[in-house]
């Protein structure tokens, strides 16, 4: 290239159409380097919400389960609690129920519930 060229103020043709072709470059590379960021920022935030479902899903489920253990947990109880008043033979809670009626002698059992 011819250093004159820079100090006269005017481009030569030839170094007019390289510059342009320099900054068609570089528009080209700026206008590629911002859709990959815009890509990695995508998936990003698509990772955050990813993880983010996960891990509420996760906590339901195991609220779901810790749920399910109390309520089997409760209702082995009050068996436990029937055979132990009642006991274990199913005359003893025929007869029960046939005098108590369906309020379990008064003790505050619900209406309706099946007596062992």
């Amino acid at each position: 290239m011819n250093p004159t060229a820079f100090l006269s103020g005017r481009l030569t043709p030839k170094a007019l159409s390289m510059w342009i072709v320099v900054f068609i470059c570089l528009v080209c590379v700026s206008l590629l380097l911002a859709t990959l960021w815009q890509v990695k920022q995508s998936a990003d935030e698509r990772l955050a919400n990813a993880r983010s479902a996960v891990f509420n899903i996760v906590r339901a489920a195991e609220q779901h389960a810790t749920d399910t253990v109390r309520q089997a947990d409760s209702t082995l109880k009050n068996i436990a609690e029937r055979i132990e008043v009642d006991g274990w033979g199913g005359a003893a809670a025929a007869a029960s129920f046939a005098t108590d009626g369906p309020q379990r002698g008064g003790r505050g059992g619900r209406a309706g519930a099946v007596h062992l």
